[in-house]
C-alpha cells in the first residue's frame, strides 16, 4: 500500500484545512492511503534533538522527514510526501507514484532568477560550503521508495549538519546567538545534504508535479506592492501555493480546473 503524508506543526488556518481537503481528495481517487498529522515535534520525539534554542529553532520544518526516517511508516510501500499548501488540480487523476523508478522522486527548482540577488548570494554560499549537491529540488513534493528509506536511517547527521552550519552562517547577534540566514537550517537543504553525500539514485520528476506560485512583497520608498511568480503551465498536476494569507484562501477557493 503507497501512502500521502502531510503534517502541520502550529495553528491550523482555513489554508491548511483546505490544503488537506483536497490533498486527501486526491488520495481516495488514485487509491492510495491518506494521513495528516497535528504537531508531530517529529525532531524531539523522535531524538530528543532541537535544532535551535527558546530564542530561535527551525524544528517545525523537520516533520518532513517523518516519513523518511521513522520505522512506523515501514508497513507502507512508496509514500508522498507532500507540504500542506500542495494543491492537486481539479479533477486529477493521474497517479504520481506510477512515476517512480529511483530511489527518491524531487522536482527540480528552476526559477533562481527570480529569487532576490541577496537571498542567491547566500544560496551559492551554501551550495560551495557542502559541496555535493548537484541540482536543487524543492522538498515540498518528496517521492520515497521503501528502499531509501531504509538505508536513510543510517545516513540522519542533523546534529553534525546543524552545528557546521552555525559555525558558517552569520549572527545576527552574537548574545542571542540567531543565525542570519533561516535557508541553512531548514530541511530543504539538508535532505539535498543528504541525499547526495549518500548517493542517493535520485530521480527528478516533472516540472507539473510542482507548479509553483508565490507572491513577494516589494516596498520602494512609502508605497508597498505585491508582485506575482506563477510557474505554472497547461499541463501542471500539483500547484504549489506560496501565496500571502488572504491570497492563498481566495485561490484555494477557486482553485484551478
Amino acid at each position: 500500500m503507497n501512502l500521502i503524508y502531510q503534517y502541520f506543526d502550529g495553528d491550523i488556518t482555513p489554508a491548511v484545512d483546505a490544503g488537506v481537503h483536497v490533498m486527501s481528495e486526491y488520495a481516495r481517487t488514485i487509491g492510495v492511503e491518506y494521513m495528516f498529522e497535528h504537531n508531530t515535534d517529529f525532531l524531539q520525539t523522535q531524538y530528543q534533538y532541537t535544532t535551535g534554542n527558546h530564542i530561535q529553532n527551525n524544528d517545525v520544518y523537520f516533520g518532513s522527514l517523518k516519513p523518511l526516517l521513522d520505522p512506523r511508516f515501514d508497513q507502507y510501500d512508496k509514500i508522498l510526501y507532500a507540504d500542506v499548501d500542495i494543491l492537486p488540480i481539479k479533477g486529477l487523476t493521474d497517479n504520481i507514484f506510477d512515476e517512480l523508478t529511483g530511489d527518491v522522486g524531487v522536482v527540480e527548482e528552476t526559477f533562481h532568477d527570480r529569487i532576490p540577488p541577496h537571498k542567491l548570494k547566500k544560496l551559492n554560499e551554501w551550495l560551495a560550503e557542502v559541496a555535493v549537491v548537484d541540482v536543487l529540488f524543492n522538498s515540498g513534493v518528496v517521492l520515497y521508495s521503501k528502499q531509501i528509506r531504509e538505508k536513510a536511517r543510517d545516513w540522519f547527521d542533523l546534529p553534525e549538519y546543524v552545528a557546521w552550519m552555525k559555525d558558517k552562517a552569520p549572527r545576527i547577534n552574537e548574545f542571542e546567538n540567531r543565525i542570519a540566514d533561516e535557508y541553512y537550517l531548514t530541511a530543504q537543504p539538508y535532505l539535498q545534504y543528504m541525499l547526495y553525500k549518500n548517493n542517493a539514485d535520485i530521480q527528478l520528476l516533472s516540472q507539473d508535479w510542482n507548479g509553483h506560485m508565490w507572491t513577494d512583497s516589494v516596498r520602494r520608498f512609502d508605497n508597498a506592492s505585491e508582485i506575482w511568480n506563477d510557474m505554472r503551465t497547461p499541463t501542471t498536476k500539483f500547484v504549489h501555493c506560496r501565496l500571502r494569507s488572504g491570497n492563498q484562501e481566495e485561490f484555494i477557493k477557486r482553485r484551478i480546473s
